[in-house]
Protein backbone atom coordinates (compact mmCIF):
# COMPACT_ATOMS: atom_id res chain seq x y z
CA UNK A 1 0.00 0.00 0.00
CA UNK A 2 2.79 2.45 0.85
CA UNK A 3 4.40 1.94 -2.55
CA UNK A 4 1.16 2.90 -4.25
CA UNK A 5 0.89 6.09 -2.23
CA UNK A 6 4.48 7.18 -2.87
CA UNK A 7 4.17 6.41 -6.58
CA UNK A 8 1.16 8.69 -7.12
CA UNK A 9 2.99 12.03 -6.67
CA UNK A 10 5.77 10.84 -8.97
CA UNK A 11 3.24 9.87 -11.64
CA UNK A 12 1.57 13.28 -11.26
CA UNK A 13 4.92 15.02 -11.70
CA UNK A 14 5.67 12.90 -14.75
CA UNK A 15 2.28 13.75 -16.26
CA UNK A 16 2.84 17.46 -15.57
CA UNK A 17 6.25 17.34 -17.23
CA UNK A 18 4.82 15.53 -20.25
CA UNK A 19 2.12 18.23 -20.48
CA UNK A 20 4.80 20.93 -20.48
CA UNK A 21 6.73 19.15 -23.25
CA UNK A 22 3.56 18.88 -25.33
CA UNK A 23 2.85 22.60 -24.90
CA UNK A 24 6.32 23.55 -26.11
CA UNK A 25 6.19 21.17 -29.05
CA UNK A 26 8.32 18.34 -27.69
CA UNK A 27 5.82 15.50 -27.75
CA UNK A 28 7.74 12.84 -25.87
CA UNK A 29 7.26 10.55 -22.92
CA UNK A 30 9.57 10.76 -19.93
CA UNK A 31 10.51 7.31 -18.64
CA UNK A 32 12.09 6.23 -15.35
CA UNK A 33 15.61 6.58 -16.78
CA UNK A 34 14.98 10.33 -16.71
CA UNK A 35 13.10 10.43 -13.40
CA UNK A 36 14.44 10.65 -9.87
CA UNK A 37 12.60 9.32 -6.81
CA UNK A 38 11.50 12.95 -6.31
CA UNK A 39 10.22 13.53 -9.83
CA UNK A 40 11.87 14.91 -12.96
CA UNK A 41 15.13 16.82 -12.67
CA UNK A 42 15.39 20.43 -13.77
CA UNK A 43 15.37 20.72 -17.57
CA UNK A 44 18.83 22.33 -17.41
CA UNK A 45 20.36 19.51 -15.33
CA UNK A 46 23.56 17.94 -16.55
CA UNK A 47 23.45 14.17 -17.05
CA UNK A 48 26.32 11.90 -16.02
CA UNK A 49 25.95 8.20 -16.89
CA UNK A 50 27.22 6.06 -13.99
CA UNK A 51 27.67 2.27 -14.06
CA UNK A 52 24.95 0.48 -12.10
CA UNK A 53 27.45 -1.24 -9.83
CA UNK A 54 28.80 2.16 -8.73
CA UNK A 55 25.50 4.00 -8.20
CA UNK A 56 25.27 2.67 -4.64
CA UNK A 57 28.67 4.19 -3.89
CA UNK A 58 27.48 7.56 -5.22
CA UNK A 59 24.38 7.42 -2.99
CA UNK A 60 26.11 5.91 0.05
CA UNK A 61 24.57 4.38 3.15
CA UNK A 62 21.36 6.26 3.91
CA UNK A 63 22.27 8.86 1.26
CA UNK A 64 25.36 9.97 3.19
CA UNK A 65 27.73 10.12 0.21
CA UNK A 66 25.36 11.96 -2.12
CA UNK A 67 24.74 14.56 0.61
CA UNK A 68 28.51 14.94 1.02
CA UNK A 69 28.94 15.32 -2.75
CA UNK A 70 26.24 18.01 -2.77
CA UNK A 71 27.86 19.80 0.15
CA UNK A 72 31.37 19.74 -1.38
CA UNK A 73 30.23 20.76 -4.88
CA UNK A 74 27.34 23.07 -4.06
CA UNK A 75 25.28 21.33 -6.75
CA UNK A 76 22.06 19.37 -6.41
CA UNK A 77 22.67 15.71 -7.32
CA UNK A 78 19.99 13.08 -7.96
CA UNK A 79 20.02 9.55 -9.38
CA UNK A 80 17.54 8.15 -11.92
CA UNK A 81 15.04 5.55 -10.78
CA UNK A 82 16.00 3.01 -13.48
CA UNK A 83 19.01 2.17 -15.60
CA UNK A 84 19.15 3.18 -19.25
CA UNK A 85 18.17 0.08 -21.24
CA UNK A 86 21.05 -2.00 -22.61
CA UNK A 87 23.74 0.23 -21.04
CA UNK A 88 24.12 -1.04 -17.46
CA UNK A 89 24.22 2.65 -16.45
CA UNK A 90 21.94 4.99 -14.57
CA UNK A 91 21.72 8.71 -15.15
CA UNK A 92 22.95 10.99 -12.41
CA UNK A 93 21.51 14.49 -12.69
CA UNK A 94 23.51 17.50 -11.54
CA UNK A 95 21.80 20.85 -11.18
CA UNK A 96 23.67 24.09 -10.68
CA UNK A 97 26.02 26.53 -12.38
CA UNK A 98 28.88 25.22 -14.54
CA UNK A 99 31.52 25.51 -11.81
CA UNK A 100 29.40 23.51 -9.35
CA UNK A 101 28.63 20.91 -12.04
CA UNK A 102 32.34 20.56 -12.84
CA UNK A 103 33.16 20.04 -9.15
CA UNK A 104 30.37 17.46 -8.76
CA UNK A 105 31.51 15.64 -11.93
CA UNK A 106 35.09 15.62 -10.68
CA UNK A 107 33.99 14.07 -7.36
CA UNK A 108 31.76 11.49 -9.08
CA UNK A 109 34.49 10.62 -11.59
CA UNK A 110 36.91 10.07 -8.71
CA UNK A 111 34.53 7.59 -7.04
CA UNK A 112 34.16 5.74 -10.36
CA UNK A 113 37.94 5.71 -10.93
CA UNK A 114 38.74 4.41 -7.44
CA UNK A 115 36.09 1.68 -7.69
CA UNK A 116 37.34 0.53 -11.10
CA UNK A 117 40.92 0.43 -9.81
CA UNK A 118 39.82 -1.51 -6.74
CA UNK A 119 37.82 -4.07 -8.72
CA UNK A 120 40.45 -4.32 -11.50
CA UNK A 121 43.88 -3.21 -10.18
CA UNK A 122 45.47 -3.53 -13.63
CA UNK A 123 43.45 -0.56 -14.96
Amino acid sequence: MAAQLSNKPQQQQQNQLNDVYKKVGQDCEIDDTMMTPYGPPNASAYIIPVPNDIVGLIIGKGGETIRELQSKSGAKIQVAVKEVEATNCRNVFVEGPDDKYRKAKELIDEIIKVQKQTSNPQV
